[in-house]
């Protein structure tokens, strides 16, 4: 019985001309806002790789839980040291070719640092010591170039960041892995706005009252002037008086 319910309450809501228009005016709105927002937006290729660090100790004195808190915190230092421009300096010292990349930066110190968070994002996995890093680019080979640049530096210079020395190594475990095609993705992002748009509309259409109002609004009765009805009625009054003087037995044969 409920189930009939239902479905009659379904059929009711959502199985008419006007929500039915509805649904594919806001499904097919959402997604080419989502393409234009797309084309918008420059495409870049995303290269990803992971470094691990780790807290060397003596083999007579060894506390994992040490060991591990200290990678943790070395690698939050690291991960912020990245976004910094002393590091960004000491990548130009790098066998790899990332000169263009570099170049693109600004000169002025601040919005260098925050171009370059854009283009590289470190993440860190809690308890691990390992960081996540992502370098992207307009190429995959510059891609792939500039985390191998970031890598390299970690690796041969970090012990000027954490101050661990020899007692700390900073390791490539993953990567570069770049990917083959760049973000975002147009079509994608199109497909995901129309799964939006339908679900949106449809929950819309079902749950609010007057949702598809915007686009089947009733038109509006004219208001008839407050003036132009009062001289209507008296005109109806004089009318009828005139009527019984004329024919005073007129109404009696209704």
């Amino acid at each position: 019985m409920n189930n009939q319910i239902i479905h009659e309450k379904i059929k009711q809501k959502l199985v008419n001309r006007h929500s039915i228009t509805t649904i594919i005016f806001v499904s097919i709105a959402i997604a080419a806002l989502s393409f234009s927002v797309s084309t918008l937006i420059p495409s870049k290729y995303r290269s990803n790789m992971s470094v691990l660090v780790i807290q060397k100790q003596d083999p007579d004195k060894v506390d994992a839980y040490v060991a591990t808190r200290s990678a943790e915190y070395l690698s939050e230092i690291l991960a912020r040291v990245i976004k910094t421009d002393s590091f960004i300096g000491k990548l130009y010292e790098s066998p790899y070719q990332i000169e263009s990349s570099l170049t693109q930066l600004p000169k002025d110190p601040e919005k260098r640092k925050e171009q370059w968070a854009k283009i590289v994002r470190t993440r860190r996995i809690n308890n691990t010591g390992i960081i996540k890093i992502s370098a992207y680019q307009d190429t995959q080979p510059a891609a792939k170039s500039l985390s191998q640049a970031i890598a390299w530096n970690l690796t041969n210079n970090g012990s000027q960041y954490h101050g661990g020395k020899d007692t700390v190594e900073v390791k490539l475990i993953d990567g570069p892995i770049v990917f083959q095609k760049p973000q975002p993705s147009v079509w994608l992002n199109s497909l995901l706005g129309l799964i939006v748009g339908l679900i949106a509309s449809i929950t819309g259409c079902y749950y609010i009252k007057g949702f598809n109002a915007f686009l089947f609004k009733n038109k509006p009765l004219q208001k008839i002037p407050v003036k132009l009805v009062h001289e209507n009625t008296e005109n109806l009054k004089q009318d009828s008086k005139i009527r019984v003087k004329k024919y005073p037995f007129s109404y009696l044969n209704y």
